[in-house]
């Protein structure tokens, strides 16, 4: 895709910004999928050649899956694809550089060379190893109840071990479960609940010890092992440790509206991150972030960025230093903040799609010098910071198509100016006084703070000294400057 450079401020409820200097756009993509195509999983290997696994629609059923691989240049190497009602859910890179896949089909499932009958009537899970020249080396079915069986999230341990969760329903009843594998995709050992659990087990991670921990939402009623959810609580999110035996040890869970998957474990080694909707209490935001340490203790909870928006997607990414990507899908945007190992925000951006849907079909990954995000846009083009993408399916009867877009992460010196030169803020993050310094030798008599959904949020008449900021909360804002006849418009961090 070209490159092209624009000069567009992007309108966000007329508000006009730009991404912050501190961020490094390395290149973004259109993928040319069909329409009706989302976006499951990303990942990159150690020669920077990206993965992308995705899954399209007709109007009424799926129609096939596919992963496709592009090098360093963003140049197609191969494309795998898994024709008919075959749903990839997730993938990941083995210790031996192949490429794990595990999702779930009805009917057959014909790939390759290999051929799979499902006999359940319903669903049932598959898993896969690829070459990295696109090839299976293995592919078979994975259902230990013979039921609906739907693998959601895969993840494999640093000692190799595989995990994945899963839904469940048929004569087992409505439940969810999680399940040990061995290295050609067997399963060893299983969890699964009562009869009707009322939860989901939505991510999962695990250590070298076996220990597993798990997210998800639940009723009031569930249970795991001799730990119960928030009787208090209809529906709630919920964070929960199991040891080797996949016993549970400990819960955590916060109030909730609904039963879903919005929620998202991660780790840095050192911690757990958790990212959720929160419904109540009522608060400034309804999505949250706790870190938690492996005791189960909550160590910091804050409220994300964005003002109250109902049901808003979300998705969080972290790296091995601690360094966090939030993603939030609400009023047709994908909103993106960078957030450093102590939780300040260091960077945040906002894509136009047109997007605004639930669940949030996303594909985020974060990795030590970069993280890529991949989702579905259905605007004519695509706006990131110096690159427009321009929709090849714009004129279909559902116009959209899947991008990718890579962020790198240079050294983060504080935020400047955004459109002008002639004003300068400092200190920029600043705490509790916001000095200015005009160029032109402007006197500003006004002033107004905006957040970026272009609410306004404080102003004040402007008495050439300082502007107070101690009491409007942590993150990225807009401050428009005016004198009767000028205005300038500059963005600052609170910190």
């Amino acid at each position: 895709m070209k490159k092209v450079v624009y000069s567009l401020v992007l309108l966000i409820l007329a508000i006009e910004f730009t991404p912050a200097f501190s961020q490094s756009y390395q290149w973004a993509i259109t993928t040319s999928n069909s329409p009706r195509s989302q976006a499951v999983s990303l990942r990159q290997d150690q020669l920077s050649n990206i993965y992308l696994a995705s899954f399209t629609d007709s109007s009424s059923i799926r129609v096939h899956s596919q992963i496709e691989k592009r090098d360093e240049q963003q140049n197609m190497i191969w494309q795998l694809s898994f024709p008919g009602n075959v749903t990839i859910s997730d993938m990941e890179i083995n210790s031996s550089g192949m490429l794990i896949a595990a999702g779930y089909f009805q009917d057959t499932m014909s790939v390759d060379t290999f051929f799979l009958v499902n006999n359940t009537g319903s669903n049932t899970g598959f898993i896969c190893e690829i070459t990295t020249q696109g090839m299976i080396n293995w592919l078979h079915e994975i259902n230990p109840t013979g039921d609906d069986f739907k693998p959601e999230d895969l993840f494999i341990s640093s000692n190799g071990s595989m995990y994945i969760t899963s839904q469940l329903s048929g004569g087992t009843g409505m439940n969810c479960g999680f399940h040990r594998l061995d290295a050609i995709g067997n399963i060893l050992q299983t969890e699964i609940g009562a009869n009707f659990d009322n939860r989901t087990f939505s991510h999962i991670l695990a250590d070298n010890n076996g220990n597993v921990y798990l997210s998800g939402t639940c009723g009031n009623m569930a249970i795991f092992d001799a730990l119960t959810a928030n009787p208090s609580f209809s529906y709630q999110n919920f964070l929960v440790k199991y040891d080797s035996t996949f016993t549970a040890l400990w819960i955590l869970t916060k109030e909730y509206i609904t039963f879903d998957n919005n929620n998202k474990i991660c780790c840095d080694g050192q911690k757990l991150f958790w990212v959720y909707d929160e419904s109540f209490p009522t608060s400034v935001d309804t999505v949250k972030i706790s870190t938690v340490d492996f005791n189960g203790n909550e160590l910091n909870n804050f409220a994300g960025p964005l003002d109250i928006a109902f049901f808003p997607g979300v998705d969080l990414a972290v790296d091995s230093s601690g360094n966090s990507v939030l993603a939030l899908e609400a009023f047709t945007r994908t909103f993106l903040f960078r957030y450093d190992s102590q939780f300040n925000m260091t960077w945040q951006d906002t894509l136009y799609t047109r997007i605004s849907s639930f669940p949030f079909y996303n594909a985020l990954v974060c990795y030590d010098s970069s993280f890529y995000i991949s989702s579905m846009y259905i605007s004519d083009t695509l706006i990131a910071e110096n690159f427009t993408l321009l929709n090849p399916n714009s004129g279909s009867n559902f116009p959209s198509d899947i991008f990718i877009c890579k962020w790198g992460f240079p050294q983060i010196n504080g935020v400047q100016e955004v459109e002008n030169s002639s004003v300068h803020l400092f200190p920029n993050p600043v705490s509790d006084k916001l000095f200015i310094l005009s160029s032109d030798n402007i006197r500003y008599s006004r002033f107004s703070i905006y957040n970026l959904l272009g609410k306004e949020i404080f102003r004040d008449q402007y008495n050439g000294d300082y502007i107070p900021v101690e009491e409007i909360s942590n993150g990225m804002y807009i401050l428009k400057l005016n004198d009767g006849t000028n205005e300038q418009t500059v963005k600052f961090v609170r910190q």
